[in-house]
């Protein structure tokens, strides 16, 4: 990954196809990153694709907080990235809990860069940024929701835009707590794909 740079000096509307094309270029590198990287009690439950992803997400999410210093600062960022988030998935895996693969699974879609790209749309349309390269990311979040199916829509606008209690969400689509709870976590993976697709990761 040592070719790995961008120079700052294009305008920030063009930052997400910057770095669109950028860790596309580079998604092979830091697959084996991870791979290296990802403790191995980790892999029985977590697979590094995901972790690529959302790292990929991640970077959209923080693009503008992104300032070139030097030829390596974007592979350093990126790697730094990554390595966060493993850490945080180590967090996970070594929380006392019960359920095994299935529960770590969930908390790691409600802890994860998808969430964190949620409450930003939900922020967004509250106080609208007034970044450029943020709009766009945001505008692909709300494409990627929209190609969902209507009921994985319906859980991801009540439950994590509107911040509806799981018991509201559960009364405004007609189903059990524990439906509604499955239906939310169905909408989070859905959408985690969807937004690999859209973004252009591969």
């Amino acid at each position: 990954m040592g070719e790995m740079h961008t120079n700052g000096r294009d305008s920030s509307s063009s930052n997400v196809q910057q770095v669109q094309l950028f860790l596309k270029r580079h998604s092979a590198d830091l697959l084996a990153y991870v791979n290296r990287h990802l403790p191995s009690q980790l892999k029985r439950h977590f697979d590094p694709k995901d972790v690529v992803q959302d790292t990929y997400f991640e970077v959209f999410r923080r693009i503008d907080e992104f300032t070139p210093q030097e030829e390596d600062s974007a592979r350093r960022w990126i790697l730094t990235i990554a390595r966060h988030r493993m850490q945080n998935l180590l967090r996970i895996h070594n929380r006392p809990k019960h359920g095994g693969g299935e529960v770590k699974a969930e908390e790691d879609l409600v802890n994860g860069p998808v969430m964190q790209l949620l409450e930003d749309v939900a922020f967004h349309r509250k106080t609208p940024s007034g970044s450029a390269s943020r709009r766009e990311t945001l505008m692909l979040v709300e494409s990627s929701i929209a190609n969902l199916r209507p009921d994985y829509q319906k859980a991801v606008q009540l439950r994590y835009i509107e911040g509806c209690s799981l018991g509201e969400t559960a009364k405004r689509i007609e189903r059990s707590p524990d439906a509604a709870h499955a239906l939310c976590m169905r909408a989070l993976a859905a959408l985690r794909v969807e937004l690999g697709t859209a973004s252009g990761y591969v």
